[in-house]
């Protein structure tokens, strides 16, 4: 086929006859044909078998058994290779590889020779074969797919020659299965690789010129592999990606898919396929190629045409889809030629194309209400980064490595980043996983009976460690065993299989029972017992008890008695025992803590006996005359007590050391976003913490938790220090959802000018980005003045919650620009020409075809300057003037000659007269360029006295042309000859012929106005040939001065038909008087004319006398 006329015509003269790959190489100056290859056998342009073309070890049925590569910086040298034949029928034990032969078209006259041939480059491929150029534009990159390792393989042709190791890119897919046929194309802007599979299913991945890699596959058809995938096609432009789908049976016909490769993520991309078409009648393999012209060809086998999209960069319904689009000369088969979709685009410029970036970042999966950050690993030099988080909070941000993006459920997140330089962007696609959290809870327990055990219980994580470890079994234990001495608080933290943490807890209260202190009476005196813990009691001995169901009976024995008392509680009984001592004296104790934190309370015990206590002094106590008070002694002090017990009498005393509390902070309050996490830090001199409530935090017994909150939380701190004192302080973390800001709308201003930005939102700081030209970078509402179109970025923080918006302040670039000043000829016009705005006004409109538009046709009468006003899109305006100068016309009068020859004359002459204005003497004619036309049977032009002449005729109107060319004709007379058309005068069938101008070019003089005359010949002579010719006398001039008249008198005799001119002539050489006349072909009568002197003056002149045969000059007259 040639797309030479710019639409694909078939050719006959080929000697291709091939199943499936071939490739051609044309001529990439002229598109001429240089030659082609099935994969065996190569043929040169006149479709002869090129020498050392036979023999190649492709096959004519392997999908892409061939693929022709330039050598860079070589146009005469080209690498034809070839890759496995893995479905051939042929195969035998063939080498499963990848070949290339070297063609030199210097050699055999330019019509070439293969000159190496089955070189071997690599083994164990596939049929796949495809090229591209690189990101420099100085080599190219050969690809093709491993068999066995689901490798691709990329090989670089240099300047220097082939580079025989490979880059691997282990970009495999277990559901691309792919060992034989199918087709493999990287797209015309070199940034995708599309592959198909004969045995089902397509992939896209990404292509890196600077590294040949092959990277990021997507599965084109996840949910149905049904057919054999095998041709495939990018649009021109690379947005567009075609897929044939064939084989689904004996009635099914093949169908074509359309992919929109820049639909987004890998999700996007499936999305986006839509039926394009179908082929009817065609159920097997379709191939389809990108064509020269920018449409798509696909194969009909079997048939004798190719079907074409028109528009493969539409979308579906408008790609004009034609079934029966190129007839063919011979039968179509499945293949079409191998091409390098780089060649058929614009080369990028090597600067742009390596420096244009390619998009590429990591980030790790995290769990629900948790973050994570994100790694930019673009290459190129990256100006500005744009992430997009689906989901996240932020859901944007122009970091380059944002770190702290939050998701608040789990699933899986799209996140989009666009890098951008001076030399383009890309757009990268990643989904990022967000792990659910366990959800863990802790069983209730009952209260604990003094020595006993529980067993604790939790579920909903896969891990689980426990604190306090102390008095658990196994703190790993979802169900330890605790044996508390005291009530105490146990927190687990569970984890799951993705390593995310939630956190419960449960407090085993050990229940505080018993019989109380023994106590000492004097004999006849009593004492209160005091039990305590229990919800009933039962006293035995009865014997001396005022109640013995009490907690707290009035004792009263006469003899020292130890009394039982039965404690029940809800879950447990115990018994306990207290002994009254009578004695005839006593003595009593206290017993309390002696040292206590300041601000807590503690309860003091007097034991030995008394019916009656006064404490001293009462400061911190909360009852003075209690057994038992509660004391909270702000400082140390000695409390003294005196019991009383019938007539008996006892002191005792205790000193209270008041500890000062461990100091705690902890921290400042903090505010976050929803989803996000706060890190508190808390310090503290204590040798203990615990946090409360434990909800949303990492570890509620670190000074430095990680707090994630649900909503606004107040965290209390309980610090403990190594004496038991406890201090508490609590910290806010306060949630917010996300911060709300607007940068406002979109500004535009003229160069030099300022506008005042209107934001609004509401947060605790704003910060703009660039802050170029802004007058205060911290304002809502900053004066802008950037001297170029700027994106203003406008960041918003309250915390960590941040929030971003852009506005666009648009500086007019209006640069009027307009035609530089011009002359015109007097009734000319000239096409002005503005440029630069979008509307115009010129001023003064007089002359102009319409002075609203750019490009106006100004033909001013006079010399004008016009003013153009150019505004913008912006209503910015700039002004520029041209002025238009209107010259005059210069008058100029081609004059041909009326003559008379005789026939058969060889050397008559045609004369040549120009007349101009007086005033115009000493013009130069460049050039004058003209037609002469006359009847060919009369005369024959066979030279010119002056210039050139090139004779020539029209046949069907019997008109001789003679093409006259006179350079460098000054001007030095009014009426001046040029020169004479000479020639043989013909006996035809008439014996006149008029000489007429046609196409007069005169260049050098400023505004020619050119007027022509006409000229004539008339043949004379004897009777030729029988036929009587009339002759003409040839013309006189007599001259009479006449004084009296004051004249001069002019009588022109003759009868020769033609032109006469009369001119008067001072000895100056100034022409003081002139006269025209023609003679008609029967007019014998004299002429007379009288040239009035009284105004001309004395004088010596002398009169020039053009006649049809020549001119002549009178002797010098003198005028008294």
């Amino acid at each position: 086929m040639t797309f030479s006329s710019g639409t694909a015509q078939s050719l006959s003269d080929g000697r291709l006859s091939t199943n499936e790959g071939c490739a051609t190489q044309s001529d990439p100056v002229t598109g001429d044909l240089l030659f082609y290859t099935d994969g065996v056998t190569v043929w040169n342009r006149m479709h002869d078998v090129m020498p050392g073309g036979e023999g190649l070890y492709g096959d004519a049925s392997t999908s892409q058994s061939a693929l022709i590569v330039p050598v860079p910086g070589n146009s005469s040298l080209y690498y034809i290779f070839n890759p496995a034949p893995i479905t051939s029928s042929a195969i035998g034990n063939r080498c499963f590889c990848l070949y290339y032969s070297v063609v030199d078209m210097r050699k055999q006259g330019s019509f070439g020779e293969v000159v190496r041939w089955n070189q071997l480059l690599t083994t164990d491929i596939t049929e796949h074969l495809t090229a591209t150029i690189d990101c420099r534009g100085d080599s190219y990159w050969i690809v093709v797919r491993s068999r066995t390792f689901r490798q691709f393989l990329s090989f670089r042709l240099t300047r220097d020659g082939l580079q025989t190791t490979p880059v691997i890119s282990d970009a495999g897919n277990p559901n691309l299965p792919v060992r034989d046929a199918g087709q493999m194309h990287i797209s015309p802007n070199s940034r995708h690789l599309v592959i198909t599979s004969a045995a089902g299913n397509s992939q896209l991945y990404d292509f890196n010129t600077i590294t040949g890699k092959v990277l990021n596959a997507i599965d084109l058809f996840p949910t149905s592999t049904a057919g054999s995938h095998y041709g495939a096609a990018f649009s021109r432009d690379s947005r567009k990606l075609y897929i044939s789908v064939s084989n689904r049976g004996d009635t099914i016909p093949a169908e074509v898919y359309q992919f929109n490769t820049a639909a987004g993520d890998a999700s996007d991309i499936q999305n986006s396929r839509k039926l394009a078409f179908t082929l009817p009648n065609v159920t097997t393999w379709t191939s389809l190629q990108l064509g020269p012209d920018g449409r798509i060809y696909a194969t009909r086998p079997g048939e004798p045409y190719l079907a074409v999209i028109e528009r493969p960069g539409r979308n579906v319904d408008s790609i004009r889809f034609r079934d029966s689009a190129v007839i063919l000369t011979g039968q179509c088969r499945v293949g079409l030629p191998n091409v390098i979709g780089s060649m058929l685009v614009p080369p990028n410029p090597i600067q742009a194309g390596c420096n244009a970036p390619i998009a590429s970042f990591t980030g790790d999966t995290t769990c629900a209400n948790t973050c994570l950050g994100f790694m930019d690993e673009s290459v190129g030099n990256i100006d500005t980064w744009e992430w997009y988080f689906d989901g996240g909070t932020p859901a944007s941000s122009i970091l380059k490595n944002p770190s702290r993006i939050c998701y608040a459920q789990p699933g899986l997140y799209p996140v989009r980043l666009v890098v951008s330089n001076r030399f383009g962007s890309d757009t990268t696609y990643r989904l990022v996983r967000i792990q659910p959290p366990p959800s863990i809870s802790t069983d209730s327990v009952a209260d604990l009976c003094p020595g006993t055990s529980v067993r604790l219980g939790v579920s909903g994580a896969d891990t689980y460690e426990w604190s306090p470890r102390e008095s658990l079994d196994d703190p790993a234990s979802p169900r330890p065993l605790a044996r508390p001495k005291r009530t105490t608080h146990y927190i687990v933290v569970g984890r799951n299989a993705h390593g995310c943490a939630d956190t419960a807890s449960v407090t085993v209260r050990v229940l505080d029972v018993g019989a109380g202190p023994d106590i000492t009476i004097c004999r006849g005196g009593s004492a209160r017992l005091a039990a305590h813990g229990a919800t009933s009691y039962v006293w035995t001995p009865a014997e001396g008890l005022d109640d013995p169901t009490s907690p707290a009976p009035v004792a009263s024995p006469t003899i020292s008695t130890n009394y039982v008392v039965r404690l029940i509680t809800p879950t447990c009984e115990i018994s306990d025992t207290v002994r009254v001592n009578v004695v005839d004296t006593f003595r009593v104790a206290i017993s309390g803590a002696p040292t206590m934190c300041a601000g807590q309370a503690a309860p003091l015990s007097v034991s030995g006996g008394g019916s009656s206590f006064r404490w001293t002094p009462e400061e911190g106590l909360d009852d003075p005359t209690s057994p038992t008070p509660v004391v909270r002694p702000l400082r140390t002090t000695t409390y003294r007590v005196t019991a009383l017990s019938g007539s008996c009498k006892a002191e005792a005393e205790i000193t209270i050391t008041v500890l000062d509390p461990p100091m705690v902070d902890a921290g400042k309050n903090a505010v976050i976003c929803a989803g996000d996490t706060a890190a508190l830090s808390a310090t503290t001199t204590a040798t203990s913490v615990l946090w409360q409530p434990v909800t949303g935090l990492s570890d509620p017994t670190s000074l430095t938790p990680k707090a994630t909150p649900a909503r606004t939380t107040t965290y209390y701190l309980r610090a403990t220090s190594a004496n038991n004192c406890v201090a508490v302080d609590s910290v806010t973390v306060i949630v917010r959802s996300s911060v709300s800001i607007n940068a406002g709308t979109d500004k535009s201003i003229c160069a030099g000018q300022a506008v005042q930005l209107t934001a609004f939102g509401e947060s605790a700081t704003y910060s703009w980005s660039p802050t170029t030209g802004l007058s205060d970078p911290t304002s809502l509402s900053p004066i802008a003045r950037p001297s170029v179109t700027t994106m203003y970025v406008l960041t918003a923080r309250s915390g960590s919650c941040m929030a971003m918006d852009t506005v666009m302040v648009f500086v007019s670039s209006l640069n009027l620009t307009v035609t530089p000043d011009t002359t015109i000829c007097a009734n000319d016009g000239i096409r002005l020409r503005a440029e630069g705005a979008t509307k115009y006004v010129w001023t003064p409109s007089d002359g102009l075809s319409d002075h609203t538009i750019s490009n106006p046709i100004a033909s001013p009468a006079t010399t004008t300057t016009y003013i153009v006003q150019g505004t913008d899109q912006y209503g910015c305006t700039d002004t520029r003037s041209v002025t238009v100068s209107v010259r005059p016309h210069t008058p100029i009068t081609l004059r041909l000659g009326t003559v008379t020859a005789e026939a058969g004359s060889i050397n008559a002459g045609i004369p040549i007269f120009i007349d101009i204005d007086p005033s115009q003497l000493g013009m130069t004619i460049d050039t004058l360029r003209a037609e002469i036309h006359n009847n060919i049977d009369i005369f024959k032009p066979e030279s010119t006295d002056r210039g050139k002449i090139v004779p020539g005729f029209r046949l069907d109107d019997g008109i001789r042309i003679t093409y006259l060319e006179i350079a460098n004709v000054v001007l030095l007379a009014p009426r001046q000859k040029l020169t004479e058309i000479r020639g043989i005068v013909l006996l035809g069938k008439d014996d006149t012929t008029p000489f007429t101008w046609a196409d007069i070019l005169v260049k050098g003089i400023t505004c020619p106005e050119i007027t022509s005359t006409p000229g004539m010949l008339f043949v004379s002579g004897c009777n030729i040939r029988g036929r009587a010719l009339k002759r003409f006398m040839d013309a006189t001039l007599s001259i009479q001065t006449s004084v009296e008249r004051q004249a001069i008198d002019l009588e022109i005799g003759g009868t020769m038909p033609g032109t006469y001119g009369l001119r008067l002539v001072s000895t100056e050489g100034r022409t003081l008087w002139e006269s025209d006349f023609e003679r008609p072909f029967d007019d014998a009568q004299p002429r007379h004319l009288s040239i009035d002197m009284s105004a001309i003056g004395t004088g010596l002149y002398y009169v020039v006398f053009h006649r049809p045969t020549g001119t002549d000059a009178s002797p010098i007259l003198y005028m008294p």
